[in-house]
């Protein structure tokens, strides 16, 4: 906000920024009605969306005692973008900033493959939130 004060630009919220670094601890709401507030009248403000990657990934290396090469198991870093969305975590996401007008970029490994399972996500466990995307809840 204190860009946006000083130079007039509008802001992005972006999800995965706001819970790796929010030293403040600043409410979620407040802050994407905040940043929302930034677009002029007329323009749909843009929030970025991605999950943190979960899954162990395998790192080829070289073992320097011995020469060989191998696979080591690596921990998720959580700034690293998933595959796919959470749709439990978005769900959640949609739930707390209710009646906030933005569109939603998915920031996803898997790009248009993550929007089509997170769009079958919602109809399926969204309850109700998939309404708001134009998709009927699943049986």
């Amino acid at each position: 906000m204190w860009v946006h004060g000083r130079t007039g630009v509008r802001l992005v919220f972006d999800h995965q920024h706001f819970w790796c670094w929010n030293p403040e601890g600043l409410d979620l709401r407040e802050t994407v009605s905040a940043m929302v507030s930034t677009w002029p009248l007329g323009e749909v403000a843009k929030v970025h969306y991605s999950s943190p990657r979960t899954e162990l990934r395998e790192v080829s290396q070289v073992d320097r005692a011995t020469g060989k090469r191998g696979v080591k198991l690596v921990p998720p870093v959580a700034t690293g973008h998933a595959d796919y969305v959470n749709p439990f975590e978005f769900a959640m996401f949609l739930r707390a900033v209710e009646g906030l007008d933005f569109d939603v970029m998915l920031e996803a490994k898997a790009k248009d493959l993550a929007l089509f399972r997170l769009r079958a996500d919602l109809q399926r466990y969204g309850q109700g939130l998939g309404a708001r995307f134009g998709l009927a809840a699943l049986p």
